[in-house]
């Protein structure tokens, strides 16, 4: 089993995928013409929409996020929505990884970081300190495709560094643990603390 895991061959077929991607993106109003393979144009526009101080986009983007996981069910969910299961629908890693990395972040956002997002300024601080891309900015110039995970623990520990001082504790840690379980799931020496 832990082999077709790792080739993908348990994500039963695309249109499951594509359903509930489908599905997922009318719930929330975006009406266009993405699949998952557009993650790089759907993400920055959850991201807009979450960029407001306004908690009730935040628990609409949650509840579309249980719609998908429901749609798809628990073990496609597991099965589909991870790198080397949508690997077998395209050639592209990146673009595998990007829509991994997506649900990671509402996972993250909609379950663990809930509870601290739902408080008012805190939500507010941490969408006015995602605009600055500096972190992001000095990520993406500096990893190795290869092996991001060097790459990736400055990344966390940036952007730790940057909510502590812009939110105060403990906003820090939860920016740590959205880019720690957004891109680095395959990196098993990435910690995040609260002080």
């Amino acid at each position: 089993m832990g082999s077709k895991l790792a080739l993908g061959d348990v994500c039963p077929n695309e249109q499951v995928i594509l359903k509930a991607n489908s599905d997922w993106l009318n719930y929330l109003g975006i009406i266009a013409p993405y699949s998952w393979k557009n993650a790089t144009q759907i993400w920055p526009r959850i991201k807009n929409m979450l960029q407001t101080d306004d908690v009730n986009v935040l628990q609409k983007v949650c509840r579309s996020r249980d719609l998908f996981y429901r749609t798809l069910g628990q073990e496609n969910y597991y099965h589909c929505i991870n790198i080397y299961g949508l690997m077998q629908y395209t050639t592209d890693w990146s673009t595998a990884a990007y829509y991994v990395r997506m649900w990671s972040h509402l996972d993250f956002m909609c379950n663990i970081g809930y509870q601290q997002f739902m408080d008012k300024s805190s939500w507010a601080c941490m969408t006015l300190l995602d605009q600055n891309q500096g972190c992001n900015t000095a990520y993406l110039n500096n990893v190795n495709w290869n092996d991001v995970c060097p790459a990736l623990q400055n990344y966390t520990m940036c952007s730790k560094q940057a909510a502590d001082r812009a939110c105060g504790p403990p906003n820090g840690y939860f920016a740590c643990e959205d880019i720690r379980l957004g891109h680095g799931a395959n990196c098993p020496n990435i910690r995040c603390t609260i002080n």
